[in-house]
């Protein structure tokens, strides 16, 4: 289960289910392996099973006193050496019977070993932890804290100013109905993505006196305004950057006649069709788009290297960190009915795609069929099955070659 840093990746594609290991098991001298104290003073251990996209990469989890039925561990977000975590539990209100949930960060920094949010790296030193609250509000607030900087480790507050373009942009309902289905670190900004409004809000968190501006995205979520499309986002879109180039990405799938996919419904499988825009910036430096791929699933299913791969469409797009042309899909198709189951296990694969070449450049098969799982690959595979969530592109692991090599 370990992993080695002489064969450690360059990338990985960060699960978000959480690997338990509360007793021996759990690989203490791992090289990726950290640990720390949380608030209620109960020490946890992780560590991180890496491995080149787009087989995923898993983190293992020690916190033999996370046992309550509200404990909760999960990954948040990544960026360069940088990967930030929360840690969630109940505590007890002083003179009553409820209780309310009690959240910490943790940041695991790749390069020091020592001891909608979002983290964003900027040079070696500067770390910032943000969250933007724009709901039912026309007054967004950014909570920042700087892990770095800040001996009190305190958050601050501002209200950024805002600085939006467009004769027919509606600010009010645009900032009133706003809620971010990702974040994006964007050179030193963080990039709030709603799939639903098909809207970007960029925000310089480092700067003192932060400006908030709107970008606006090359599609949408056809059929679906808010809330009601809230959870699918992920499912069909996905915007990415290439930090070096300084070019953001954005990827949909759709059916073939334009509209959502029916979820569940993958008999006959549907017709789709997956589109990539890339920004470029104007002379006014004024991001636009521009369209630059797009396959249909009549052409993908002629290409070579699809032969194992579930007839199916593509989902959960996600950008490549190296290389903006590469979108890694999940293609999932549906186990056979179980008599007072309901189904099956999904067979689910992850499929690495050039969209400019139209080239498959690598499969790997996530979740087998039921009958070849053991007891705890049985449960993941389950929790999946009801619950299935993308993944987190991530860089630290070759930052993490660099520490082990100096």
């Amino acid at each position: 289960m370990s992993s080695s840093s002489s064969i450690l990746p360059d990338l990985a594609l960060l699960d978000r289910y959480i690997f338990r290991r509360d007793d021996d098991s759990f690989p203490a001298d791992d090289p990726t392996e950290a640990s720390c104290t949380n608030s209620r003073g109960e020490e946890i251990c992780i560590c991180f099973q890496l491995h080149d996209p787009p087989r995923p990469s898993r983190l293992y989890l020690w916190w033999p006193g996370g046992t309550g039925d509200c404990d909760r561990f999960s990954v948040v977000g990544a960026h360069r050496d940088a990967v930030l975590l929360q840690m969630a539990y109940s505590i007890p209100v002083p003179n009553s019977e409820c209780t309310y949930d009690m959240y910490d960060y943790f940041l695991y920094p790749a390069q020091d070993r020592g001891p909608g949010h979002a983290v964003l790296r900027r040079g070696a030193e500067d770390v910032a932890v943000a969250e933007l609250q724009t709901v039912r509000t026309t007054e967004p607030e950014l909570h920042v804290i700087f892990p770095s900087a800040s001996a009190s480790r305190r958050w601050v507050v501002t209200k950024p100013r805002i600085i939006f373009h467009g004769p027919d942009l509606d600010l009010e309902n645009l900032l009133w109905l706003f809620s971010s289905d990702a974040v994006v670190p964007f050179g030193d900004y963080l990039c709030w993505v709603d799939y639903c409004k098909g809207a970007i809000l960029l925000c310089n968190v480092f700067d003192d006196d932060p400006e908030l501006r709107y970008l606006a995205l090359p599609a949408k979520l056809p059929g679906i305004d808010h809330p009601g499309g809230r959870g699918f986002g992920e499912v069909n879109m996905t915007v990415g950057v290439d930090e070096e180039r300084g070019v953001m990405k954005c990827v949909r799938v759709v059916r073939g006649d334009g509209k959502m996919f029916n979820q569940g419904c993958n008999k006959p499988p549907p017709d789709f069709v997956a589109t990539s825009w890339t920004s470029e910036m104007t002379g006014s430096h004024e991001l636009i788009w521009k369209k630059d791929a797009e396959v249909k699933s009549e052409d993908f299913w002629q290409l070579h290297g699809v032969e194992l791969l579930p007839h199916t469409h593509l989902e959960f797009p996600l950008v490549s960190l190296e290389d903006t042309s590469i979108v890694y899909f999940v293609m999932r198709l549906k186990g056979a009915s179980v008599d007072e189951v309901g189904y099956d296990y999904d067979e689910t694969w992850l499929v690495s795609f050039d969209m400019c070449s139209k080239t498959v450049k690598a499969s790997f098969q996530y979740i087998k069929e039921q009958g070849d799982l053991c007891c705890e690959e049985s449960m993941f595979a389950k929790e999946k099955f009801w619950y299935f969530e993308s993944f987190i592109p991530a860089e630290f692991p070759k930052f993490l070659k660099m520490h082990d090599t100096r």
